[in-house]
């Protein structure tokens, strides 16, 4: 189902969640790299008091993943969806 919306113009895929097993992030993250697209991460954090083992944040994708999806905002900004 995602390879479609790829095909749409979505740029990345979130591989790292904090309720995400290891065997869906390495699944996620192959297929960004299949389809060329990025990685994103997310904590899933809606405050202390929802869950507090969790933080902003505590799922976060690196300095590399971090610069190609800066990378990508930027190359949006010059060709955006249905512009060219």
């Amino acid at each position: 189902m995602i390879a479609p919306l790829f095909r749409l113009g979505l740029d990345a895929v979130e591989a790292f969640h904090a309720n995400t097993g290891e065997a869906n992030r390495r699944f996620y993250a192959g297929l960004a790299r299949r389809y060329d697209k990025g990685v994103t991460g997310g904590s899933d954090f809606h405050g202390p008091r929802a869950n507090p083992a969790r933080s902003v944040g505590c799922d976060g994708i690196g300095a590399p993943a971090l610069a190609d999806l800066r990378r990508r905002m930027e190359a949006r900004k010059q060709h955006p969806i249905g512009k060219g």
